[in-house]
């Protein structure tokens, strides 16, 4: 029932921009229909369910870093972190090259509330701890994923194309094991976008694109004082403060 949900969702998205687009004369490009899509389902597709999970994996490349998006990656990985139920056991991976950076302490551990606390500890920018940008070969990273046997393994990364090429999808866990579900943030590359959608839809898994945030509005510069003058309009500047465009109080002397 939520899958056929996710997928009306989609459907409804797609045709209202397609509505929209007739409605002034222009058809939609198969790029503009597919970024739309993309943007409009975030979350729409089959959602991404935790709590029927006893073991979570999720692993990071934070290596590819366009502006901004190690903060937002890290902020989603501690919203997913914090959502999972004490019963819950997960482990947190980075690439780092070709080698497998596991948050300490290693192994799965159950999600309390001291084991969060570490992990957003960990993951503090100050902290210094996320790996800096190096060539990804992720081999002992997945082999480390098989190994923790995860019912649900999530690959969060700017590029999955660059994460995880194509000789490496038989290193995923088993697809009779392991969902794989991808959050893919700010690259809205259209190859790169059909390549997440065809790793989740092999192993059941679920997408989300995170687009980029929208840079804040600049604050409106303060007026100079002469030209907040009192009665001051565009099109009427303030009377000149004379003699003569300013009446004498009825108590003057006259001249």
């Amino acid at each position: 029932m939520t899958t056929r949900r996710g997928m009306i969702t989609v459907l409804l998205a797609v045709v209202a921009m397609t509505a929209g687009c007739a409605g002034t004369g222009k058809r939609m490009s198969a790029a503009q229909r597919s970024r739309a899509k993309w943007a409009e389902t975030d979350g729409a597709a089959p959602p991404i369910r935790r709590n029927d999970a006893l073991r979570v994996v999720y692993l990071v490349d934070a290596t590819n870093k366009p502006d901004g998006v190690t903060a937002m990656l890290t902020q989603r990985l501690l919203e997913r972190i914090d959502l999972l139920e004490p019963t819950q056991a997960f482990t947190v991976i980075f690439l780092q090259g070709n080698e497998a950076l596991e948050i300490e302490p290693h192994g799965l551990k159950f999600a309390t509330d001291d084991v969060k606390a570490k992990m957003h500890a960990w993951l503090d920018p100050a902290a210094g701890n996320v790996p800096e940008p190096l060539a990804i070969e992720p081999t002992q990273a997945l082999e480390l994923c098989r190994w923790y046997h995860p019912h649900h393994l999530f690959i969060l990364t700017g590029d999955l194309k660059r994460t995880l090429p194509g000789q490496y999808l038989t290193q995923l866990p088993p697809q009779d094991e392991t969902r794989v579900n991808v959050v893919q943030f700010f690259n809205d590359n259209e190859k790169s976008l059909a390549w997440v959608q065809y790793v989740t839809r092999e192993h059941q898994g679920a997408w989300r694109f995170v687009a980029r945030p929208e840079p804040p509005k600049p604050e409106p510069a303060p007026q100079a004082a002469a030209d907040a003058a009192p009665g001051a309009t565009p099109d009427q500047p303030a009377q000149a403060n004379d003699a003569a465009a300013t009446p004498a109080p009825s108590d003057a002397p006259a001249k």
